[in-house]
Protein backbone atom coordinates (compact mmCIF):
# COMPACT_ATOMS: atom_id res chain seq x y z
CA UNK A 1 0.00 0.00 0.00
CA UNK A 2 1.69 3.26 -1.06
CA UNK A 3 0.99 6.06 2.13
CA UNK A 4 2.66 9.36 0.82
CA UNK A 5 0.49 12.10 -1.06
CA UNK A 6 1.48 12.19 -4.81
CA UNK A 7 1.74 15.75 -5.88
CA UNK A 8 1.84 16.20 -9.88
CA UNK A 9 2.95 19.86 -10.78
CA UNK A 10 2.84 19.61 -14.91
CA UNK A 11 2.88 21.98 -17.93
CA UNK A 12 4.92 23.74 -20.50
CA UNK A 13 8.23 24.56 -21.19
CA UNK A 14 8.77 28.22 -19.09
CA UNK A 15 5.58 27.97 -17.10
CA UNK A 16 7.29 27.53 -13.24
CA UNK A 17 7.06 23.86 -12.42
CA UNK A 18 10.85 23.67 -11.46
CA UNK A 19 10.57 26.41 -9.67
CA UNK A 20 7.35 25.86 -7.43
CA UNK A 21 8.73 22.39 -7.21
CA UNK A 22 11.85 23.57 -5.26
CA UNK A 23 10.09 26.79 -3.42
CA UNK A 24 7.52 23.54 -1.86
CA UNK A 25 10.17 20.78 -1.55
CA UNK A 26 12.21 23.38 0.96
CA UNK A 27 9.01 24.17 2.89
CA UNK A 28 7.33 20.77 3.70
CA UNK A 29 8.41 19.15 6.95
CA UNK A 30 7.24 15.95 6.19
CA UNK A 31 9.66 12.98 4.53
CA UNK A 32 9.60 13.99 0.80
CA UNK A 33 10.71 13.61 -2.26
CA UNK A 34 11.33 15.48 -5.88
CA UNK A 35 10.92 13.74 -8.95
CA UNK A 36 11.71 16.03 -11.93
CA UNK A 37 11.74 14.93 -15.14
CA UNK A 38 14.14 16.37 -16.63
CA UNK A 39 16.22 14.98 -14.54
CA UNK A 40 15.85 11.23 -15.71
CA UNK A 41 15.34 12.59 -19.59
CA UNK A 42 18.45 14.89 -19.48
CA UNK A 43 21.03 14.05 -17.10
CA UNK A 44 20.67 10.17 -15.89
CA UNK A 45 20.02 9.04 -19.63
CA UNK A 46 21.17 11.73 -21.65
CA UNK A 47 18.40 10.86 -24.08
CA UNK A 48 16.46 14.06 -25.48
CA UNK A 49 16.06 12.72 -28.89
CA UNK A 50 15.78 8.55 -28.76
CA UNK A 51 13.58 6.08 -27.23
CA UNK A 52 12.56 7.51 -23.58
CA UNK A 53 10.13 4.65 -22.23
CA UNK A 54 13.51 3.96 -19.60
CA UNK A 55 13.24 6.99 -18.47
CA UNK A 56 9.87 6.93 -17.74
CA UNK A 57 9.65 3.62 -16.36
CA UNK A 58 12.61 4.45 -14.12
CA UNK A 59 11.09 7.63 -13.04
CA UNK A 60 8.03 5.85 -12.27
CA UNK A 61 9.59 3.18 -9.96
CA UNK A 62 11.50 6.05 -8.28
CA UNK A 63 7.86 7.74 -7.50
CA UNK A 64 6.29 4.37 -6.44
CA UNK A 65 9.56 3.35 -4.08
CA UNK A 66 9.33 6.83 -2.46
CA UNK A 67 5.33 6.20 -1.64
CA UNK A 68 6.27 2.97 -0.84
CA UNK A 69 8.65 4.55 2.29
CA UNK A 70 5.79 6.81 3.32
CA UNK A 71 7.49 9.83 1.58
CA UNK A 72 5.42 12.64 0.11
CA UNK A 73 6.12 12.83 -3.71
CA UNK A 74 6.37 16.07 -5.75
CA UNK A 75 6.47 14.90 -9.38
CA UNK A 76 7.15 17.97 -12.11
CA UNK A 77 7.47 18.09 -15.79
CA UNK A 78 6.13 18.33 -19.06
CA UNK A 79 4.57 15.13 -18.20
CA UNK A 80 2.75 15.10 -21.30
CA UNK A 81 -0.73 13.08 -21.10
CA UNK A 82 0.03 11.16 -24.36
CA UNK A 83 2.79 9.24 -23.36
CA UNK A 84 2.88 9.71 -19.53
CA UNK A 85 -0.81 8.77 -18.91
CA UNK A 86 -0.43 5.21 -18.44
CA UNK A 87 1.93 5.32 -15.84
CA UNK A 88 -0.28 8.09 -13.86
CA UNK A 89 -2.98 5.23 -14.05
CA UNK A 90 -0.95 2.41 -13.37
CA UNK A 91 0.86 4.32 -10.15
CA UNK A 92 -3.09 5.86 -9.43
CA UNK A 93 -4.49 1.61 -9.11
CA UNK A 94 -2.11 1.44 -6.25
CA UNK A 95 -2.22 5.08 -4.80
CA UNK A 96 -6.04 5.79 -4.47
CA UNK A 97 -6.24 8.46 -2.41
CA UNK A 98 -3.77 11.56 -1.62
CA UNK A 99 -3.33 12.32 -5.14
CA UNK A 100 -3.44 15.90 -6.55
CA UNK A 101 -2.70 17.08 -9.87
CA UNK A 102 -1.37 20.69 -10.67
CA UNK A 103 -1.31 22.29 -14.15
CA UNK A 104 0.54 25.14 -14.91
CA UNK A 105 -2.01 27.00 -17.99
CA UNK A 106 0.22 29.76 -19.80
CA UNK A 107 0.01 30.59 -23.13
CA UNK A 108 2.71 29.80 -26.27
CA UNK A 109 3.44 33.25 -26.19
CA UNK A 110 4.04 33.61 -22.56
CA UNK A 111 6.00 30.10 -22.87
CA UNK A 112 8.44 31.60 -25.46
CA UNK A 113 8.85 34.43 -23.79
CA UNK A 114 9.89 32.33 -20.20
CA UNK A 115 12.03 29.59 -22.09
CA UNK A 116 13.58 32.35 -23.59
CA UNK A 117 15.25 33.77 -20.19
CA UNK A 118 16.07 30.15 -19.11
CA UNK A 119 19.66 28.66 -19.24
CA UNK A 120 18.73 25.90 -21.27
CA UNK A 121 16.70 28.68 -23.88
CA UNK A 122 18.55 27.72 -26.42
CA UNK A 123 18.22 24.07 -26.57
CA UNK A 124 14.56 24.76 -28.82
CA UNK A 125 14.00 26.29 -31.64
CA UNK A 126 10.34 27.99 -31.99
CA UNK A 127 8.70 25.04 -33.87
CA UNK A 128 9.82 22.46 -31.38
CA UNK A 129 8.21 24.04 -28.67
CA UNK A 130 5.15 24.66 -30.89
CA UNK A 131 4.96 20.67 -31.29
CA UNK A 132 5.09 19.99 -27.24
CA UNK A 133 3.27 23.09 -26.31
CA UNK A 134 0.37 21.23 -28.81
CA UNK A 135 1.04 18.21 -26.40
CA UNK A 136 0.22 19.30 -23.12
CA UNK A 137 -2.57 20.55 -21.34
CA UNK A 138 -4.73 19.73 -18.53
CA UNK A 139 -4.92 16.19 -17.97
CA UNK A 140 -8.48 15.91 -16.61
CA UNK A 141 -7.44 14.07 -13.21
CA UNK A 142 -10.35 14.20 -10.62
CA UNK A 143 -10.43 17.72 -8.98
CA UNK A 144 -7.13 18.45 -11.02
CA UNK A 145 -6.26 22.45 -9.88
CA UNK A 146 -5.21 24.86 -13.08
CA UNK A 147 -2.62 27.27 -11.98
CA UNK A 148 -3.18 30.61 -14.30
CA UNK A 149 -0.19 32.27 -15.54
CA UNK A 150 -0.69 35.62 -13.56
CA UNK A 151 0.21 32.97 -10.74
CA UNK A 152 3.46 34.03 -8.70
CA UNK A 153 5.96 30.69 -7.74
CA UNK A 154 4.77 32.08 -4.17
CA UNK A 155 1.58 31.94 -5.14
CA UNK A 156 1.15 29.20 -6.67
CA UNK A 157 3.28 27.34 -3.90
CA UNK A 158 1.14 28.69 -1.30
CA UNK A 159 -2.00 26.96 -3.39
CA UNK A 160 -0.60 23.90 -3.25
CA UNK A 161 0.22 24.37 0.27
CA UNK A 162 -3.76 24.49 0.75
CA UNK A 163 -4.87 22.02 -1.57
CA UNK A 164 -2.66 19.26 -0.41
CA UNK A 165 -2.73 20.02 3.60
CA UNK A 166 1.18 19.53 3.19
CA UNK A 167 2.60 20.84 6.26
CA UNK A 168 4.93 23.48 5.96
CA UNK A 169 7.69 25.46 7.92
CA UNK A 170 6.54 28.36 9.83
CA UNK A 171 8.26 31.56 9.42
Amino acid sequence: MLDGKLVVLRGPSGAGKSTVAKLLHGRVTNKTALIDQDYYRHTMFNNLHSDLEAPRYVMFAGIQAALDHDYDVIVEGFLGMGKYKAYFDELLGHHHTENYFFYFDISFDETLRRHSTRQKGSQLTIERMKELYSRTGPAEYPDECIIPEVASPEQACQLIIETTGMPVLVS
